[in-house]
């Protein structure tokens, strides 16, 4: 596409070549960026998080309460598979960017998300 969008450029004359140069400018981008890679890439980091919280809570409810007969050699080695799956994801996921995070910091501190751990 890109290719083809700088042939239309170099044959083009008038404002056909202004129009050309924005597609060639725009097609690179999109090429060089590849976004739809990195919303897939997101997104399936965002569904393995999630079952490891799922999986995390379901050890802090269930395997750690008092009723528990699960020896604790066994919870500690529950919870050091948790943790080294953990460490494995924020190796392999994408970074979020910095101005990314500051935005989100900032909308939480003025009260734009909140969290309850038990929603009715």
């Amino acid at each position: 596409m890109t290719l083809l969008s700088g042939a239309t450029t170099y044959f083009a004359g008038g404002e056909i070549k202004i129009i050309s140069i924005a597609i060639l400018i725009l097609s690179s981008l999109i090429t060089f960026l590849n976004p739809s890679d990195k919303q897939s890439t997101h997104f399936s980091s965002g569904q393995e998080y999630d079952v490891l919280y799922c999986k995390a809570r379901q050890f802090s409810k269930l395997a750690c309460n008092e009723d528990s007969k699960i020896p604790l050699s066994e919870l500690k080695a529950q919870l050091e598979d948790l943790y080294k799956k953990k460490y494995e994801l924020d190796a392999q996921s994408l970074k979020i960017p910095y101005i990314g995070y500051k935005i989100a910091q900032h909308g939480i501190q003025k009260g734009e998300a909140s969290y309850d751990e038990n929603p009715e």
